[in-house]
């Protein structure tokens, strides 16, 4: 049975383990020392939270929320990231638990909405699940420590 858990320690080895497997899966490189120690930090400070999904003690699946303040409500918005099902676990509920426990959270903590960017080989599965497109979403990356 698929448990879906909050992660508050940020040691939690499967975080990271997993975290890397989905990098992997985008061509991305794994995580470096430094990064996993600013997303340790972001962890014990509150600034992203994130969701395990664990079958018989294995993580399988993993996503997190950030938030923002919009004018456009006049309130706080989620930003949902890093969504990762091992390719055993696909098509047996998992993406619905862990999003509807992401939004469970997000609604909580105040949150209005909860956006998403994601590949157009996905937009089927996030609309199937509840959400809608809005547009185009863009992104440019900055310098950082």
């Amino acid at each position: 049975m698929v448990t879906i858990v909050n992660v508050t320690d940020p040691d939690t080895p499967s975080l990271f383990q997993l975290l890397n497997q989905f990098l992997l899966t985008t061509g991305e490189p794994p995580l470096d020392s430094q990064s996993i120690n600013r997303i340790k930090k972001a962890i014990r400070d509150q600034k992203i939270y994130f969701y395990l999904a664990m079958d018989s003690g294995s993580a399988v699946g993993i996503c997190s929320l950030t938030m923002g303040y919009t004018t456009y409500h006049a309130g706080y918005f989620g930003v949902m990231e890093d969504f990762y099902i091992a390719d055993a676990m696909r098509k047996k509920g998992v993406a619905r638990q862990m999003i509807g426990k992401l939004l469970q959270d997000a609604k909580e903590k105040g949150c209005c909405s909860v956006l998403l960017g994601c590949s157009s080989d996905d937009i089927h599965m996030y609309e199937h699940l509840g959400f809608r497109k809005i547009g185009n979403m863009m992104a440019i990356d900055l310098p950082h420590e």
